[in-house]
């Protein structure tokens, strides 16, 4: 029998749990240790295609899995050359044979010690942002990936003020087409004075939820579990997190400010008068057809947040989604690390010079690729693909080769209300064409094509195209003929595959 231990409750742990049964054909013995009661699992997965899938995270206490046990403790130390973890509050250290490191990242917040600087994390620091929320007239967001656009978008009842240091928005998934088409959209909702949903329901894909269930198998009985520290962080946040909380300013209105090339270079705090604030009483998710009341908030400090520009944008809240750091401290001068702190695995999601220790998710950092049209990023999507891969490895007596979703890179998520699709090479490179259909308010389609072949895509709205842009960028179809008339409406592209 042999004993798996993981480092982890998050996607990238629970899917090397949940899938070591079905290639180990034994009795293993699996082990998921996580400092957080609650792990994350990726439920009602859907695929829309050979290597992109769609799926909900569920927050869930300790699920019931085939031969999986829990302990609830925070990891203190591994002992790689006796096979041995080390456990805060644990007299007895856990023996494993083969081990997977999978403890996720922690954000990178800027200026971490200003009590007024709020990272996003997990449910907990969700919830003490929202009670922050309540009394705030004005938000400051730091940063352009995911969660900034998420925020941005989804907060309600406040002054926002975005920072983001490049020169559109979103840069990390999108360009400055679909930067404005999103702006587009946003301003249009400003001028209507509504909140107006996008043309289709796109509500369906990764909704973030949590389940306590009453059947538990776990280590509840230790020290270390009856008096953990509160502050002890759980893993990431799950895709479209912001519709399981109302993120609600203490204003009646909401107004959206853009700071474009710039850094925050300073935070300094300020007291501010007591203010008189119209509220607004409902659910938190629209800015109108809602009673107000007036309220008076006693003194309140706010800060002066000094930009890199010049400028100074006053404000009550900072919220930091400024990416994150690989939770690696622990192994410096253990394990082989990157430049960026992630845990450097091979083609097997084997750490390196460790014939018995993996590392998948946000902690590792992979250095090889099997397709110029896939890249690494820290993504739900990833973790539960590379936890996949790392079980399947783990238990095979034999090498095993990287499968279908390190050939291609896709990701799906929504921003500003609409799905976005992403696959390939999305992003444009000197010597590349890029062909675009973009009808206002409804769809975006982006084909970034090389040497007459779909190399990558960026997909907007109900496009309906997901699969087949997938086809065209796996098989390399010529498509030269065709050029832009490829994304004519009146083009059958799913003929290609007849």
């Amino acid at each position: 029998m042999t004993t798996y231990v993981i480092l982890g409750g998050g996607i990238a742990g629970m899917t090397v749990a949940e899938h070591i049964p079905m290639f180990d054909e034994g009795t293993p013995k699996i082990i998921l240790i996580s400092d957080s009661d609650f792990v994350k699992q990726a439920v009602n997965v859907e695929s829309h295609g050979e290597a992109l899938t769609s799926f909900d995270v569920a927050e869930v206490s300790h699920p019931e899995l085939r031969h999986v046990t829990y302990i609830t403790a925070r990891v203190k130390e591994v002992d790689f050359e006796i096979n041995r973890v080390y456990l805060e509050g644990k007299r007895e250290a856990v023996k494993y044979d083969t081990l997977c490191i999978a403890l996720g990242g922690t954000p990178n917040i800027i200026f971490p010690s200003n009590e007024h600087v709020y990272g996003i994390r997990d449910t907990d620091s969700v919830a003490k942002l929202q009670q922050r929320l309540a009394s705030a007239s004005h938000v400051t967001v730091v940063g352009n990936g995911g969660i900034a656009t998420e925020f941005v978008h989804s907060c309600r009842g406040c002054d926002v003020t975005w920072l983001i240091r490049d020169s559109y928005i979103s840069s990390v998934f999108i360009d400055e087409v679909a930067a404005k088409f999103f702006l587009d959209h946003v301003q249009d909702q400003d001028a209507s004075g509504e909140t107006k949903p996008p043309p289709r329901d796109i509500s369906k894909r990764h909704i973030f939820t949590r389940i306590t269930p009453t059947n538990q198998n776990e280590d509840t009985t230790s020290e270390a579990n009856q008096n953990r520290d509160t502050t002890v962080k759980g893993s990431a946040l799950g895709p479209d997190w912001y519709r399981g909380y109302q993120l609600m300013g203490g204003a009646a209105s909401k107004t959206l400010d853009i700071q474009y090339n710039c850094e925050v270079t300073d935070i300094v705090a300020m007291e501010a008068p007591p203010v008189s604030m119209e509220t607004e009483v409902g659910d938190g998710h629209r800015c109108d057809g809602h009673s107000k009341r007036k309220r008076t908030v006693g003194p309140r400090e706010r800060v002066r947040v000094v930009l890199s520009n010049g400028k100074v944008v006053v404000t009550d809240v900072v919220v930091s989604a400024t990416g994150v750091l690989p939770n690696t401290a622990m192994f410096k001068g253990q394990l082989e690390l990157a430049e960026d702190g992630g845990i450097l695995v091979d083609k097997e999601m084997r750490v390196l010079n460790h014939r018995n220790v993996f590392a998948v998710g946000d902690v590792c950092t992979i250095p090889w690729r099997e397709s110029n049209n896939w890249k690494q990023m820290r993504l739900w999507t990833q973790a539960r693909s590379q936890g996949f891969y790392a079980a399947r490895a783990m238990t095979s007596p034999h090498p095993v080769t990287p499968d279908i979703s390190f050939d291609i890179f896709t990701h799906s998520t929504s921003f500003f209300g609409f799905k976005v699709i992403l696959m390939g090479r999305y992003t444009e490179w000197p010597g590349c064409e890029c062909y675009f259909r973009v009808t206002s308010g409804l769809e975006l389609v982006k084909l970034v094509v090389d040497g007459g072949r779909i190399q990558g895509a960026l997909l907007v709205g109900e496009t309906d195209l997901e699969e087949t842009m997938e086809n065209l960028i796996l098989n390399q179809l010529d498509i030269s003929h065709l050029g832009e008339e490829i994304l004519d409406p009146g083009v059958d592209i799913e003929d290609y595959f007849d």
